[in-house]
């Protein structure tokens, strides 16, 4: 699905990520971990597509990202990567609905194809009850719910989050990260997912630390979540 091979990203003076070396596969779930500044949503922009490394190259799905341009590009971020954000970037204006069924309203889809295919993921993510209502009226799970749906219009087999609970109370962190368990496992699609939580990382099999630009420690999910957490805890420590 995506392999990096000696990705370097320099802003200026800044080094923000130094000699990066990754693959994720169909159906992993992964999540990148450090604290702020360390050069993990930066990592993310180029897993998306959405920057350029300033050396070294990031393979999607075997095709070199440096030699994609123009609407072959922004077809690939369109239709074969879905994106959740921490603060959600739902548009206050439309209802659930219609914001759920932007990625095909953008593509020129039939409507009432959209309106089917927007309903069905309503009921997968529990928010059915919610698509006439206006954004304002959701509480933030609900929100990242219907931000979900929306990554999930065009079928992407490659979701990336972004800090996807940073918003939540614990409950709803929880419940969220339960359905991009879902998403991962029932409807086989590759989960990237920045954080600096341990307790979020634990629901992913597999944890790669990020500090000061560089991949430090890499872990595999092989023991009970709670088991996990404290591992990840004490390898935050060490790192």
């Amino acid at each position: 699905m995506l392999e990096v091979e000696h990705v370097s990203k320099k802003f200026k003076d800044h080094q923000v990520l130094v000699d990066v070396n990754l693959k994720v596969n169909q159906g992993d779930v992964v999540v990148i971990l450090g604290p702020s500044g360390s050069g993990k949503t930066t990592l993310l922009k180029l897993l998306g597509l959405l920057d350029r490394p300033t050396e070294g190259k990031v393979f999607f799905k075997g095709e070199d990202s440096n030699s994609l341009r123009g609407d072959r590009l922004a077809m690939i971020r369109r239709r074969e990567i879905g994106f959740i954000y921490q603060d959600y970037y739902l548009m206050d204006s439309l209802s659930v609905r219609e914001n759920i069924m932007l990625p095909k309203i953008l593509d020129h889809s039939p409507v009432e194809e959209s309106i089917t295919e927007a309903e069905k993921l309503a009921d997968i993510m529990g928010v059915r009850a919610l698509l006439d209502k206006k954004i304002f009226e959701l509480s933030g799970g609900e929100k990242q719910r219907a931000a979900i749906c929306r990554a999930l219009m065009n079928h992407s087999d490659l979701i990336l989050a972004d800090e996807p609970t940073g918003n939540l109370d614990s409950a709803s962190s929880e419940t969220v990260m339960e359905y991009l368990q879902m998403i991962n496992k029932d409807l086989k699609k590759a989960v990237v997912l920045v954080t600096h939580d341990a307790y979020v990382a634990s629901f992913c099999d597999r944890v790669i630390f990020v500090k000061d630009g560089n991949i430090e420690v890499e872990l595999r999910k092989k023991e009970k979540q709670d088991v996990f957490c404290d591992k990840i805890m004490k390898a935050q420590k060490d790192i």
